[in-house]
Protein backbone atom coordinates (compact mmCIF):
# COMPACT_ATOMS: atom_id res chain seq x y z
CA UNK A 1 0.00 0.00 0.00
CA UNK A 2 1.40 3.63 -0.86
CA UNK A 3 -0.05 6.46 0.50
CA UNK A 4 0.52 10.07 -1.23
CA UNK A 5 0.41 13.51 0.13
CA UNK A 6 0.92 17.36 -0.70
CA UNK A 7 1.33 18.46 2.87
CA UNK A 8 3.60 18.16 4.75
CA UNK A 9 1.94 18.76 8.00
CA UNK A 10 -0.67 15.84 6.87
CA UNK A 11 3.01 13.71 6.66
CA UNK A 12 3.28 13.94 10.07
CA UNK A 13 0.07 12.97 10.75
CA UNK A 14 -0.32 10.18 8.76
CA UNK A 15 3.21 8.93 9.53
CA UNK A 16 1.63 8.89 13.22
CA UNK A 17 -1.32 7.58 12.48
CA UNK A 18 -0.11 4.99 10.71
CA UNK A 19 3.85 4.02 12.48
CA UNK A 20 2.61 0.71 13.09
CA UNK A 21 1.27 -0.36 9.87
CA UNK A 22 3.68 -1.60 7.13
CA UNK A 23 3.16 0.92 4.32
CA UNK A 24 4.95 4.06 2.04
CA UNK A 25 3.78 7.04 2.96
CA UNK A 26 5.35 9.37 -0.02
CA UNK A 27 5.24 13.11 0.04
CA UNK A 28 5.78 15.91 -2.14
CA UNK A 29 6.45 19.61 -1.27
CA UNK A 30 4.18 22.11 -0.64
CA UNK A 31 3.43 25.11 -2.48
CA UNK A 32 1.58 23.89 -5.59
CA UNK A 33 -0.68 26.70 -5.69
CA UNK A 34 1.51 28.96 -5.73
CA UNK A 35 4.69 29.46 -8.33
CA UNK A 36 5.66 28.31 -11.98
CA UNK A 37 4.65 24.97 -13.06
CA UNK A 38 5.27 25.22 -16.49
CA UNK A 39 7.00 22.10 -17.84
CA UNK A 40 7.29 21.31 -14.42
CA UNK A 41 9.29 17.94 -14.93
CA UNK A 42 11.43 19.05 -17.05
CA UNK A 43 14.80 20.02 -16.20
CA UNK A 44 14.45 23.82 -17.38
CA UNK A 45 10.83 23.99 -15.72
CA UNK A 46 12.03 22.40 -12.74
CA UNK A 47 14.98 25.15 -12.12
CA UNK A 48 12.17 27.95 -13.09
CA UNK A 49 10.12 27.42 -10.47
CA UNK A 50 12.95 26.52 -7.91
CA UNK A 51 14.23 30.38 -9.20
CA UNK A 52 10.98 31.62 -8.80
CA UNK A 53 10.75 30.20 -5.20
CA UNK A 54 13.99 31.90 -4.12
CA UNK A 55 13.24 34.97 -5.40
CA UNK A 56 9.23 35.42 -4.32
CA UNK A 57 9.61 33.07 -1.24
CA UNK A 58 12.95 33.95 -0.72
CA UNK A 59 14.25 30.47 0.17
CA UNK A 60 17.74 30.51 1.21
CA UNK A 61 20.32 27.78 0.15
CA UNK A 62 19.09 25.34 2.87
CA UNK A 63 15.66 25.48 1.75
CA UNK A 64 16.27 25.30 -1.76
CA UNK A 65 18.39 21.90 -0.78
CA UNK A 66 15.54 19.98 1.23
CA UNK A 67 13.30 21.17 -1.79
CA UNK A 68 14.87 19.82 -4.33
CA UNK A 69 15.42 16.53 -2.32
CA UNK A 70 11.47 16.17 -1.21
CA UNK A 71 10.45 16.58 -5.28
CA UNK A 72 12.73 14.43 -6.33
CA UNK A 73 12.46 11.77 -4.02
CA UNK A 74 8.88 12.00 -4.09
CA UNK A 75 9.26 12.04 -8.17
CA UNK A 76 11.34 8.63 -8.14
CA UNK A 77 8.71 6.90 -5.05
CA UNK A 78 5.64 7.49 -7.76
CA UNK A 79 7.58 6.23 -10.73
CA UNK A 80 8.61 3.25 -9.09
CA UNK A 81 5.01 2.27 -8.16
CA UNK A 82 4.42 -1.10 -9.55
CA UNK A 83 1.59 -2.15 -11.61
CA UNK A 84 -0.85 -3.64 -9.70
CA UNK A 85 0.08 -1.91 -6.35
CA UNK A 86 -2.97 -0.59 -4.20
CA UNK A 87 -2.25 3.40 -4.18
CA UNK A 88 -4.36 6.08 -1.89
CA UNK A 89 -3.75 9.33 -2.87
CA UNK A 90 -4.61 12.59 0.19
CA UNK A 91 -6.32 15.60 -1.59
CA UNK A 92 -8.64 18.58 -0.07
CA UNK A 93 -10.63 21.19 -1.61
CA UNK A 94 -7.66 23.22 -2.85
CA UNK A 95 -5.98 24.38 -6.19
CA UNK A 96 -2.33 22.80 -4.45
CA UNK A 97 -3.55 19.65 -3.51
CA UNK A 98 -5.62 19.01 -6.25
CA UNK A 99 -2.86 19.48 -8.94
CA UNK A 100 -1.01 17.03 -7.09
CA UNK A 101 -3.60 14.79 -7.64
CA UNK A 102 -3.56 15.35 -11.13
CA UNK A 103 0.17 15.05 -11.62
CA UNK A 104 0.36 11.57 -9.37
CA UNK A 105 -2.20 10.39 -12.05
CA UNK A 106 -0.19 11.80 -15.29
CA UNK A 107 2.81 9.67 -13.07
CA UNK A 108 1.48 6.65 -12.97
CA UNK A 109 -0.39 6.61 -16.54
CA UNK A 110 0.12 3.51 -18.20
CA UNK A 111 -0.07 1.54 -14.85
CA UNK A 112 -2.33 -0.40 -13.68
CA UNK A 113 -2.72 0.04 -10.83
CA UNK A 114 -5.67 0.52 -7.99
CA UNK A 115 -5.67 4.32 -7.18
CA UNK A 116 -8.34 5.50 -3.93
CA UNK A 117 -8.82 9.75 -3.52
CA UNK A 118 -9.08 10.33 0.15
CA UNK A 119 -10.53 14.44 -0.42
CA UNK A 120 -9.95 15.04 3.20
CA UNK A 121 -12.31 18.01 3.24
CA UNK A 122 -15.96 15.76 3.01
CA UNK A 123 -15.18 13.20 5.66
CA UNK A 124 -14.32 16.24 8.21
CA UNK A 125 -17.69 17.85 7.42
CA UNK A 126 -19.18 14.22 8.25
CA UNK A 127 -17.46 13.65 11.30
CA UNK A 128 -18.86 17.29 12.58
CA UNK A 129 -22.30 16.86 10.54
CA UNK A 130 -23.95 17.18 14.14
CA UNK A 131 -22.25 20.26 14.92
CA UNK A 132 -23.79 23.57 14.97
CA UNK A 133 -21.48 25.19 12.60
CA UNK A 134 -20.12 23.70 9.43
CA UNK A 135 -16.33 23.01 9.83
CA UNK A 136 -14.31 23.86 7.10
CA UNK A 137 -10.63 22.72 6.39
CA UNK A 138 -8.57 24.35 3.97
CA UNK A 139 -6.00 21.56 2.92
CA UNK A 140 -5.14 18.30 4.57
CA UNK A 141 -2.88 19.75 7.01
CA UNK A 142 -6.21 20.28 9.75
CA UNK A 143 -6.59 16.85 9.67
CA UNK A 144 -5.74 15.17 13.25
CA UNK A 145 -3.61 11.82 13.17
CA UNK A 146 -6.77 10.16 14.60
CA UNK A 147 -8.90 11.69 11.73
CA UNK A 148 -7.16 10.41 9.16
CA UNK A 149 -6.90 6.84 10.87
CA UNK A 150 -10.81 7.32 11.44
CA UNK A 151 -11.11 7.59 7.34
CA UNK A 152 -8.98 4.69 6.40
CA UNK A 153 -11.11 2.28 8.73
CA UNK A 154 -14.26 4.01 7.79
CA UNK A 155 -13.06 3.55 4.00
CA UNK A 156 -13.89 7.14 2.91
CA UNK A 157 -12.20 6.27 0.12
CA UNK A 158 -13.32 7.01 -3.90
CA UNK A 159 -11.73 4.58 -6.60
CA UNK A 160 -10.52 6.51 -9.29
CA UNK A 161 -12.42 5.00 -13.02
CA UNK A 162 -10.85 5.10 -16.13
CA UNK A 163 -12.38 7.98 -17.64
CA UNK A 164 -11.69 9.43 -14.25
CA UNK A 165 -7.89 8.83 -14.50
CA UNK A 166 -8.03 9.99 -18.12
CA UNK A 167 -9.29 13.13 -17.20
CA UNK A 168 -7.20 13.98 -14.62
CA UNK A 169 -4.45 12.91 -16.72
CA UNK A 170 -5.13 15.37 -19.65
CA UNK A 171 -5.73 18.45 -16.74
CA UNK A 172 -2.24 17.95 -15.63
CA UNK A 173 -0.74 17.96 -19.14
CA UNK A 174 -2.90 20.80 -19.72
CA UNK A 175 -1.70 22.77 -16.28
CA UNK A 176 1.68 21.97 -17.20
CA UNK A 177 1.48 23.84 -20.39
CA UNK A 178 -0.03 26.92 -18.69
CA UNK A 179 1.89 29.99 -17.30
CA UNK A 180 0.16 30.73 -14.41
CA UNK A 181 1.82 31.85 -11.19
CA UNK A 182 -0.94 31.00 -8.66
CA UNK A 183 -4.16 28.54 -9.05
CA UNK A 184 -7.30 28.65 -7.81
CA UNK A 185 -9.60 25.65 -6.79
CA UNK A 186 -13.21 26.92 -8.20
CA UNK A 187 -16.55 24.29 -8.71
CA UNK A 188 -14.35 21.50 -8.59
CA UNK A 189 -11.90 22.71 -11.24
CA UNK A 190 -7.96 24.39 -10.76
CA UNK A 191 -8.35 27.59 -12.74
CA UNK A 192 -5.41 29.11 -14.07
CA UNK A 193 -5.69 32.88 -11.77
CA UNK A 194 -4.08 36.33 -12.09
CA UNK A 195 -0.88 36.82 -10.02
CA UNK A 196 -2.86 40.03 -8.44
CA UNK A 197 -5.47 37.83 -7.59
CA UNK A 198 -5.42 38.42 -3.65
CA UNK A 199 -4.16 42.21 -3.87
CA UNK A 200 -7.24 44.12 -3.47
CA UNK A 201 -8.29 41.76 0.07
CA UNK A 202 -4.88 42.54 1.10
CA UNK A 203 -5.65 46.17 0.21
CA UNK A 204 -9.14 45.87 1.85
CA UNK A 205 -8.04 44.39 5.13
CA UNK A 206 -5.09 47.00 5.00
CA UNK A 207 -7.68 50.02 4.94
CA UNK A 208 -9.81 48.60 7.96
CA UNK A 209 -6.37 48.59 10.07
CA UNK A 210 -5.41 51.80 9.22
CA UNK A 211 -8.20 53.17 10.63
CA UNK A 212 -7.49 51.28 13.69
CA UNK A 213 -3.64 52.75 13.57
CA UNK A 214 -4.56 56.49 11.95
CA UNK A 215 -3.76 57.45 8.25
CA UNK A 216 -0.17 58.41 9.11
CA UNK A 217 0.89 55.64 11.60
CA UNK A 218 3.20 52.58 10.38
CA UNK A 219 1.85 48.94 11.88
CA UNK A 220 3.70 45.18 11.36
CA UNK A 221 3.20 43.68 8.45
CA UNK A 222 2.66 40.16 9.81
CA UNK A 223 -0.33 41.58 11.53
CA UNK A 224 -1.97 42.26 8.43
CA UNK A 225 -0.62 39.41 6.65
CA UNK A 226 -2.07 37.36 9.49
CA UNK A 227 -5.52 38.75 8.99
CA UNK A 228 -5.44 37.85 5.47
CA UNK A 229 -4.10 34.61 6.09
CA UNK A 230 -7.20 34.12 8.57
CA UNK A 231 -9.85 35.47 6.62
CA UNK A 232 -8.93 34.55 3.16
CA UNK A 233 -11.41 32.14 1.21
CA UNK A 234 -8.26 30.50 -0.87
CA UNK A 235 -6.16 27.80 0.85
CA UNK A 236 -2.77 30.19 0.85
CA UNK A 237 0.41 30.50 2.90
CA UNK A 238 1.94 33.90 4.63
CA UNK A 239 4.72 33.28 2.58
CA UNK A 240 2.33 34.54 -0.81
CA UNK A 241 0.60 37.15 1.13
CA UNK A 242 3.77 38.70 2.53
CA UNK A 243 4.91 37.88 -1.65
CA UNK A 244 1.92 40.20 -2.41
CA UNK A 245 2.66 42.63 0.21
CA UNK A 246 6.18 43.35 -1.34
CA UNK A 247 4.78 43.69 -4.75
CA UNK A 248 2.26 46.33 -3.80
CA UNK A 249 5.19 48.30 -1.56
CA UNK A 250 6.70 48.16 -5.06
CA UNK A 251 4.01 49.71 -6.66
CA UNK A 252 3.48 52.64 -4.36
CA UNK A 253 0.41 51.20 -2.47
CA UNK A 254 1.88 50.96 0.70
CA UNK A 255 4.83 52.52 2.44
CA UNK A 256 7.82 51.11 4.74
CA UNK A 257 9.78 51.19 7.57
CA UNK A 258 12.58 48.46 7.93
CA UNK A 259 13.75 45.41 5.93
CA UNK A 260 11.55 43.18 3.87
CA UNK A 261 14.02 40.51 3.77
CA UNK A 262 11.83 38.58 6.46
CA UNK A 263 8.13 39.49 7.15
CA UNK A 264 8.64 40.38 10.90
CA UNK A 265 11.36 43.04 10.25
CA UNK A 266 9.04 45.82 8.49
CA UNK A 267 6.27 47.59 8.86
CA UNK A 268 3.62 49.14 6.60
CA UNK A 269 0.96 51.48 5.92
CA UNK A 270 -1.38 52.63 3.06
CA UNK A 271 0.18 55.35 1.02
CA UNK A 272 -2.32 58.47 1.08
CA UNK A 273 -3.07 60.72 -1.77
CA UNK A 274 0.05 63.06 -0.67
CA UNK A 275 2.24 60.42 -0.82
CA UNK A 276 1.90 59.39 -4.12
Amino acid sequence: MKHILFNQAAFGALSYALKRENVEIITFPDYFGEGPIHRLLTEKGFLDRMKWLQEAYRFDKKMSEQYVVLFHDALACVQQIKEGEQVIVWTCENAAEQFGLRLVSHLLSGKKCSISVCNTYFPMLYFHEDEHTQYDIRHSGDVSPSQMKRMLKLNLLDPLTEDELVLLQAEALQLMEGHSIVRTWFRGRIIEDDESRDDQEIIRYASDMQSEYGIDNFYNAARLIGHVLGWSEHDINDTWIDYRLRMLIKKGVFAYNGHLREMLSYQIRLNTSQDK
